[in-house]
């Protein structure tokens, strides 16, 4: 619980200002306060916190939210992957079924063009299941490729391009731990959950900074307003929340 805390942060300030609050509560013993101020360290150091940052500016909060490996609260997916996946006839995981190449692990970057995609899931226990929204996310994908160098002889457009750039992509499907029970047949029912506490605890750091990915001024949104589905996308919660954002 209190690494899960300060996993969550995305600058020094902020997580020395969770270590206060652990440091100040009855609620844990002398040992997790000590292991709290111990982790403290190793965090800020593994993730390279900045001291203070507009998260939405500064790419170190994008690299803080994909650092930890299996822990990290969010894992991008690679462009390169998404195209091989339907290529090859297949249909999107979640993040706790993805092969390691699924994953980018590398930095954040003026070498990696950061992508997040807002769209309507076609069925709460999966969202693409006929692959629709993949093969709309691939036809994007298809045409950067094709365009990374195209007009560059005009230095207006060469300062736009892609480049070598590599392309990532957040998809929330993909990006966060799933829980994958079956839903109940009555709403009084209490749904089972087939993640691990780790993954749990994953998804929650994930889900509470999901917006960096729509706001943050060095990742670029994708609309995806058609809707697989009979709710159309500006009728739905998360698109019409993710939207506004994407806009500033």
């Amino acid at each position: 619980q209190v690494r899960d805390k300060l996993d969550s942060c995305i600058s020094q300030a902020q997580i020395q200002e969770e270590l206060a609050k652990i440091q100040n509560s009855g609620k844990f013993s002398p040992e997790a306060k000590d292991f709290a101020t111990e982790a403290m360290a190793k965090i800020t150091d593994e993730k390279q916190l900045p001291l203070y940052l507009n998260p939405y500016e500064d790419e170190a909060s994008l690299n803080a939210a994909i650092v930890g490996g299996a822990r990290a609260a969010t894992a991008l997916i690679k462009a390169s992957f998404l195209l091989n996946l339907l290529a090859n006839g297949g249909t999107i995981s979640a993040r706790q079924h993805l092969p390691e190449e699924a994953i980018f692990t590398g930095r954040i970057s003026d070498k990696v063009l950061v992508l997040a995609l807002s769209y309507c899931w076609a069925d709460r226990m999966h969202p693409d299941p006929r692959r629709e929204v993949l093969r709309d996310v691939c036809l994007l994908l298809r045409y950067l490729e094709a365009s990374r160098y195209w007009g560059d002889e005009q230095p207006t457009i060469r300062g736009i391009n892609i480049h070598d750039r590599e392309i990532v992509i957040f998809w929330d499907f993909m990006s966060l731990y799933q829980n994958e029970a079956p839903w109940p047949a009555s709403p009084e029912e209490p749904r089972g959950d087939t993640r691990t506490a780790e993954q749990v605890a994953s998804f929650s750091n994930g889900l509470k900074n999901v917006n960096l990915w729509y706001v943050h001024s060095q990742a670029y949104v994708i609309l995806a307003t058609h809707a697989y589905r009979q709710l159309a996308y500006a009728n739905s919660v998360w698109p019409v929340s993710e939207r506004p954002p994407a806009m500033l």
